[in-house]
Parts: structure tokens; sequence; C-alpha cells
């Protein structure tokens, strides 16, 4: 399995032995963890196994990893197989994300010897720098007595597979303890479990467990100890020796878990209560059906919810005794200019700019109209980030009365001076909906509305005499003023015959500077700090290192949002070192924002390549579950001039994403681009703070998503490394990042996030 890096903004992270490795992988899992959303409430114990699942010590348990929850583990034993070198190192590093509702996936890196040898040369003593992909998933019944089952396999992805296995497990609770049991079947040699295995767990306290184990060749015995290091991340210790001899397994095993709660949002139950976080509010409606209770033993998630969360606006239910009705009046008279004033500035002291306050008074056929239109600045991350900011200074002046609540209030986000994100509300709904009660001063019952596209007109909102408008503008500084945004970006290798771990670190700068409506420049400017031995030059990866600070892109972009949904892009200038030209792109989403589809073409020259690049790439995508699942299908002739299709299943978890993707292209003309096939998977979160800090007259902020990831060549013997396959050429801002909001501001995903919307409003 080889790690790759994108020509733009994906960046992957592998620093040059296993504890770096740990580390860095520790890092972004942090990263992630530090944009999601709080959770609260008991947490679980399970650890991730040596072996690729959860389970008891080496074998496996019907629990699996929570929607929304990840993993990291460090062991010192690879339990399949003897230890063959007493240099070097020996054990595996496992990775593992609850995608979905009972389904873990697991990635695995095991290793024997000198991490960093030629595998090629006789003078190496390593062995076993294999990665491969494993899963389980907890089947959606509940037997006699609360058990559960859960089927698995190991070892199903990668060059080799050494571990592979099959198996199905039962787990029953039974006062302070929980029983496995289980069948499997190997289809390695090497493969662990070997026909029936059996487990118990036995909880002591709710921080020690006892645990032993037989797993079909070797009995064990160990202890387990859970730390809570914080709010969302639990430390768990397991000791563990074995108790016969059949097999030259490790004596002493241990094993450190990183459990990770990236997102309250994902897997919405309250742990302690079974009731969804918008439920657990008061004043909130206890109606609305809620994911099933959690099957506990010993405060351990066995189970799943058994629906999955709705994925709409959070529930708004009328209070007790609702507010008496305003009286209305023939014409109120309009506010003072100075109200619209303070508002653009209030907005401007939220990061905002180009800012535009409209106001229409009330009459006797209409509600009073705010139309208001700001791009945000501090706030780039996230567009449900940036409506919260623009809809807080609102709230407040609703709460204060200083605006009616009858008015409507009509907001546009806009990014490059041109519109990307419409809301609207009634001013008395909006404080209301916070509050969780319905509105009832509305005519029409409206709550908050957010979509992509402008939302049509009712009789309230007809056009509005333009002799009655009273307006205010606030500039917050020069139209161009730049943006910049800072970050690492790394290229590396993993799990090759070269090494463990190879990489290339640097620096990376990118600018960003408005020119009109629309109309941008932007660039990276990437400024080598280390290489580990193998990307030297002249060595195997020296090819791929970064060598020199230098440009890396430098582009003018145009975009703009077109009518029926589709909004396009035309992009010119550097796109990599080494490739100059063209390119443009389309997108369109349909009104809901389920589906939507793209196309990117482009003429590129290569000065490495002695040839036209022609990218001609579409895709398509589905909103499974708005704001928490799509599936992705990519097809066409990529950037290195392979044909073929590569296809996606995409994960958020609050401001994270996880992304496991398969791929399956090669080049019918250039022979040394034969067919390949890859699986993988990538993790990216924003890097940095969710505000940009103003310097003078530029901004600097984070990079708005960082990513991670791995992937490998499949159903082939070697592990040869393999660039090169399945390239999109992509900016970094503009059409398929800022104006989509990284693909999720569809309004079935928009009004998905509005939970999250709520929870920003009440913050003081």
């Amino acid at each position: 399995m080889t790690g790759t890096f994108d020509m733009h903004p994906r960046l992957f992270c592998k620093p040059s032995r296993v504890l770096a490795l740990f580390t860095c992988c520790l890092g972004a899992l942090l990263g992630a963890v530090s944009h999601a959303q709080s959770s609260q409430g008991t947490r679980g114990t399970q650890i991730l196994s040596a072996t690729g699942f959860t389970g008891a010590i080496n074998t496996p348990t019907a629990g699996v990893l929570d929607w929304g929850n990840a993993a990291l583990a460090l062991s010192n034993s690879n339990p399949e197989v003897a230890r063959s070198f007493r240099q070097g190192s020996f054990g595996s590093l496992n990775m593992g994300v609850g995608v979905l509702p009972g389904l873990e996936v697991v990635g695995r890196l095991s290793y024997d010897g000198d991490l960093n040898c030629n595998a090629y040369t006789a003078a190496c003593f390593s062995r076993s720098r294999d990665l491969s992909v494993s899963s389980k998933y907890q089947l959606p019944l509940t037997l006699w007595n609360n058990t559960r089952v859960a089927i698995g396999m190991t070892d199903f992805g990668g060059a080799a597979t050494n571990y592979r296995q099959s198996y199905a497990v039962a787990t029953s609770p039974w006062n302070n303890a929980e029983f496995s049991l289980g069948y499997s079947q190997n289809h390695s040699t090497n493969a662990l479990l070997k026909g029936p295995f059996a487990s118990v767990r036995y909880s002591m306290t709710p921080q020690w467990q006892l645990l032993a184990e037989h797993d079909s060749q070797q009995g064990r015995s160990g202890l387990q100890y859970q730390l809570r290091l914080g709010e969302r991340v639990d430390l768990l210790g397991t000791y563990s020796r074995k108790w016969s001899q059949n097999t030259a397994q490790q004596a002493h095993q241990m094993q450190w878990t990183l459990h990770f709660h990236l997102d309250q949002n994902a897997a919405p139950q309250n742990k302690s209560s079974g009731q969804t976080s918008d439920t657990a509010s008061p004043n909130l409606n206890s109606s609305r059906p809620t994911a099933a209770p959690i099957d506990r033993v010993n405060g351990e998630n066995m189970g799943r919810a058994k629906q999955w969360p709705e994925a709409s606006l959070a529930p708004i239910v009328a209070a007790t005794e609702p507010p008496p009705p305003q009286q209305a009046s023939l014409v109120l008279p309009p506010p003072p200019l100075a109200t619209a004033t303070e508002m653009a500035e209030l907005l401007k002291q939220q990061g905002f700019a180009h800012i535009a306050v409209h106001y229409w008074p009330e009459t006797l056929e209409e509600k009073g109209l705010w139309q208001i239109s700001a791009e945000p600045r501090a706030f780039r991350q996230s567009q449900i980030e940036a409506t919260g900011q623009a809809l807080r200074p609102w709230l407040a002046l609703v709460r204060k009365q200083r605006i009616a609540a009858t008015d409507h209030i009509h907001l546009t986000l806009t990014y490059q001076r041109e519109p990307v994100l419409y809301a609207q509300v009634q001013a008395g709904c909006l404080k209301q909906w916070v509050e969780g009660v319905l509105c009832e001063s509305s005519t029409d019952n409206t709550a908050l509305t957010l979509s992509p596209r402008a939302l049509p007109r009712t009789a309230s909102q007809k056009p509005r005499d333009p002799s009655a408008v009273q307006t205010a503008h606030a500039s917050a500084g020069a139209s161009w003023a730049p943006q910049f945004t800072l970050s690492p970006a790394l290229r590396n290798t993993v799990g090759t015959e070269y090494g463990l771990v190879d990489y290339s670190l640097a620096a990376q700068i990118g600018a960003e500077v408005h020119l009109a409506p629309g109309l941008f420049w932007q660039g990276i400017y990437v400024v080598p700090v280390s290489h580990s031995d193998d990307y030297q030059a002249g060595e195997v990866f020296g090819e791929s290192r970064f060598d020199k600070p230098q440009w890396h892109s430098s582009q003018l972009t145009y975009w703009k949002p077109l009518m029926w949904g589709l909004s396009a892009q035309v992009s010119g200038g550097q796109l990599t070192p080494s490739d100059r030209g063209s390119q443009f792109d389309a997108i369109w989403m349909s009104p809901e924002g389920r589906w939507r589809l793209g196309w990117t073409t482009g003429r590129y020259r290569s000065t490495q390549i002695q040839r036209l690049q022609l990218p001609q790439v579409a895709q398509v995508r589905y909103s499974v579950m708005p704001g928490l699942w799509h599936i992705e299908a990519t097809g066409g002739q990529f950037m290195g001039g392979d044909e073929g299709v590569k296809l996606a299943s995409l994960h958020w978890f609050g401001d994270t994403r996880f992304a496991l993707h398969y791929q399956k292209t090669g080049s019918p003309i250039f022979k040394n681009m034969p067919e390949r096939k890859f699986m993988g998977f990538t993790v990216s979160f924003p890097f940095g703070p969710k505000e940009a800090a103003p310097i003078g007259p530029v901004w600097l902020r984070g990079q708005d998503r960082w990513h991670w990831g791995l992937q490998t060549k499949v159903g082939e013997a070697d592990n040869y490394i393999t660039q090169g396959y399945g390239d999109v050429p992509r900016q970094r801002q503009g059409l398929w990042s800022d104006v989509t909001d990284h693909d999720r501001n569809g309004q079935a995903d928009l009004q998905a996030q509005t939970s999250r919307l709520k929870r920003l409003l009440l913050q003081p």
C-alpha cells in the first residue's frame, strides 16, 4: 500500500518510524476531534485488537465502533505469526472508524524487523511490512437475553492477503460480564482464527476489566484499564499473557488504544439516556422518533441505533401557552437608517465583508423585509458556521425587540461577490426556533430555510417599492484584500519494500486575491522542510520529493452561478510545477440537493510527460443520508491518461469527512499504464482554528480542509510503488470547495445541519 499526494488541496501525512507514524495518525484524529461537536455520557470500552477488529484481546466480539467514532491502536504483537528478528520492531498499528450504524472499517499495518532497510537486499533483516483492510458488521437484530450477532472479514484488501479469515460471533451479557462465542474460516495459512473461538469480559469497575479468551489455538488472559483523557477522547491499555504453548505467539502482549468520539451528530443518541441530542433539550418535542436505547454491559455499547437519524430540521414544538398574537398596525414607521447601519457594522465585526443591508418597512399588505448580503472572511471552513455567525446579531436584536417579530430576514452569503447560500426566516420565528418553540406569529408557519439556490418568493415577499428601502453598506477593507492559508504538505509511501514509512515534508502558503465578481487569482507556494533517506536525490523516491522553494500552482479562476442549479468555472495557468494549461468545470445540483452532477475537462502541457494532458471526467454523487452519507462515482479519462472509474463512500462526522474509495483504471494506449485496481481511504478536516485572523489588510487562516489517507493496489501479488492513476485536476479554492462547501451545501444537506446551526446560535 502506498500513500498518494494530491496535486492541490489534498495532502497526506506520514512521518518515518512507527512512533512517528502513530503520532501523525493521532494528530490527524485529534484535529478531526477538535472540529467536532461535544458528546456526553458513558463511552464504550472495546479495544481495537491487533488483528484488525474490536474485540476482547485477539478475538472479535459482536460489538463494533459506534457510528462516528474512531480508534487508533498500537500493539507489540502480530498474533498470527512468530517474531522473526530480535532486532528492529514487531507489532501492528490499526486505525478504525465506525462509518455507518453497525459497520466498522479497520486498516492495519503490521511489521517485523528493521523498518527502514531495503528488503530487496540480503542485508535487510525485515519482513511483513503488510497493509490490510478489515471490516465487521453487527446484524440489526437482538436475540434472547439481548444477544447480538456480527459477521466480519480480515485482510480482504492489499497486494498480499496473509491473514485473511471470515467469522461470525455472538455476544451475550450477564450481570457484570459478557460472553462471546464464534466460529471462523481461515482463507490464509497465517490466519489466527481457525475454527471455534470464545472470550469473556468481566467488569470489576467502570475502568478495570478482566479478560480471557481462546482464539482456537491459544489461550490468553489479561487486564484492561480505561482512562478518560478528555470530553471525547479515551485511552485504553490492555496487558495479556498466554497460558498455553500451542503456538509461537508472543507470551506478553501490550495494546494501547485511543478512542475518539468524532461528532455527536453522526450517532445522535445520548449514550446515557438513548435520546437524541435535540430531544434531550428542554422545551423540545419528546415525541420525535429517536434512536433505540443503547444496550449496555458495564458501560459498554454493544448495540447500535435501531433506526437512522432524521435528515430534517431540528424539532420545533408549540409552547404550552402560545404567545398572544401581535396586533398588526396599518403602517409601521420605518426604522431609522441607524438600525441598518448598526447591523452592517455588527456583521463587519463578525468578520464579514462586502456587506449590504436593505430594509423595507411593513405596510398593510406586506410584512417588513430585511435583505442582507455578506461575504465571510473570518469563517471560511463551513457555510453553516458562517450562517450562524451572520444570524447571531439579528437574533440578539430580535430578543431586544429592536426588530419586529413579523419582519422577514433574507440572508445571502457570497463567495467572490457571487451568491452561494440563501437563508430565509421570519424574525420572530428565528427566536422561537432557537428556543424550540413552534412559530405562531407567522401566517405560514415558516421556520429557517437554507438553500444554495435563490428561494422562491411567497405572497409576503413580492417585489418592494424601491423608494421605500433603507440601505446601509460596510466594506470591511479593500475588496482585493488577500487571504493566506498556512498548512503542511507531505508526500509519502507506507508499507513498501524500501521502508515502513518514507516522507517528504514541506510548508505551504496558499494565497487568494479577489479581482472582480467571480474572478480571483490563487496560488500555492511550497518550501521544503525535511525528508526521509529514500526521498533524497538519486534514491528510489527522490524524483517525488519537495526539492526547492517554488510556486506549486498559480492560476486565474473565474466562476459563475447560472440558471437551473448550474454553476461553472474556468481556470488557467500553472496547475502544478510541471503542468500548465486550462480547464473548465461545471456542476449541476438537483433542487433538493440529493443529486449532484459534475464535469471537468482540461488541456495541460507537461514538462515531465512529453504529451498533452487531456482529462475528461464526469462525476455523479447521491446523498443517501443528507449531511451524513454520500456515494460518488467518477469516470472518464484522468489526468495521467488512464481511463476507468472511481467509486467512493463519503461519511461526514461534523466537519470531519471519512472516505472509502475503490478505483479501476488503466490506459489502452500507453503500455506503462496497464489496468490497475486500488482501494484506500481518506480522512479530511479543517486545519487550524475556525476563525481567520486579520493582520493589517490581509487575512490569515489554516487550510480549509486538510487531507490524509492511504491507498493500495488490490488483486495483484506485488507491492511495487504505483502512482499517477486516477488523478483529477482540482483547484484548492473555487467551485469544488468554497462554492459547494466541499459538497455539503445541497438543500437537503443544509437542512440536515440545522441542529448544528441551532447550537451555534445558542452559544453565548
